[in-house]
């Protein structure tokens, strides 16, 4: 396939605004002082576009935003990456979504979010590409978007897959109150399944990882790949199984670390590279990114990827 794929990624597109590092919020009126603020563009749909972009797909972003200010911030963002938003719809009836994330000094990212426009958008309001020109769908975040029909969902990736196009889905909540397992329906037509641990156990009967990745597959999935933070990852199909560890980092914000997993594992199936290598790329996407502020950073590009890993493979990392 084309060293440059094409990839669409349907879901969430919104604003984080970042700072770092907030120990404890100040009483009353009171300020304190941090080191750093940024915004980006994030969510499981912007997030991964981003990365995607920056590990060189041309990439095409499906969502919504809204008419206000924090929809024309997010439109530059994703244009300051070389990101086509024309398929981004501008609506009206809510705010662009955004969150407010104070990262704490161990890296952990509370969240204050308004779900805004991404609530409110349904299938019927949102513009797809030609699939016949498409590589690559990744779905970011699609559960999050509570008035997407799965069933109208289903006939987009039947047309997608129809297309031979490479489909990648994960999650954005792991919260049980959140929990929306009719995204399961999707599955048979998903060729890897990318959610953390907690997600995965939220959509599932099941707790323990090898029990959570057999009801997954058992649900359709032609692969499933379960993060497990400091754990690495579990990877799962009809015939393999492999755990894969993680790189060693100093952990500045976990923000976006699983969108960076999903783009560079995607990016890895649309280049033709084996399972083996890409959850080491994957991974090492997921590693980087938490040297960093915000959702993209740490992501240079593909070869950066592939010298991380072979420069770790020279230490012996891997065994």
């Amino acid at each position: 396939m084309s060293a440059q794929p094409t990839v669409a990624v349907i879901g969430t597109f919104l604003v984080d605004i970042l700072g770092r590092p907030v120990g404890d919020i100040p009483q009353g009126q009171a300020s304190v002082r941090i080191e750093q603020i940024r915004i980006t563009a994030a969510g499981s749909g912007a997030g991964t576009a981003v990365d995607l972009a920056r590990l060189g797909a041309k990439v095409y972003g499906v969502g919504a935003r809204s008419t206000d200010v924090i929809g024309t911030v997010l439109a530059g963002l994703l244009a300051d990456e070389g990101i086509d938003s024309s398929l981004l719809k501008v609506l009206d009836g809510a705010q662009t979504s955004a969150s407010m994330l104070p990262i704490r000094p161990n890296g952990d990212r509370p969240a204050l979010h308004v779900p805004g426009i991404n609530g409110l958008v349904r299938v019927s309001d949102l513009t797809f590409p030609a699939w016949e020109g498409i590589d690559g769908l990744h779905l970011g975040g699609v559960d999050a978007m509570r008035n997407l029909e799965t069933t109208e969902l289903v006939g987009v990736l039947k047309a997608a897959k129809s297309a031979g196009v490479f489909v990648s889905m994960d999650v954005q909540s792991g919260r049980p109150a959140d929990n929306r397992s009719d995204i399961l329906d999707l599955l048979p037509y998903v060729d890897v399944f990318m959610p953390n641990l907690e997600q995965a156990q939220s959509l599932v009967n099941a707790v323990d990882p090898e029990a959570v990745l057999l009801a997954l597959l058992n649900h359709g999935a032609a692969s499933v790949i379960l993060t497990l933070g400091p754990d690495g990852s579990l990877y799962g199909s009809g015939v393999e199984r492999r755990r894969t560890p993680v790189y060693p980092v100093e952990v500045l914000d976990t923000t976006g670390c699983g969108d960076a997993f999903c783009a560079a594992y995607l990016m890895g199936a649309l280049r033709g590279v084996d399972v083996p290598e890409r959850l080491q790329l994957a991974t090492a996407a997921g590693s980087l990114t938490a040297t960093g502020l915000g959702s993209d950073a740490g992501i240079v590009g593909w070869d950066q990827l592939v010298d991380y890993v072979r420069a770790a493979d020279v230490r012996g990392r891997l065994g």
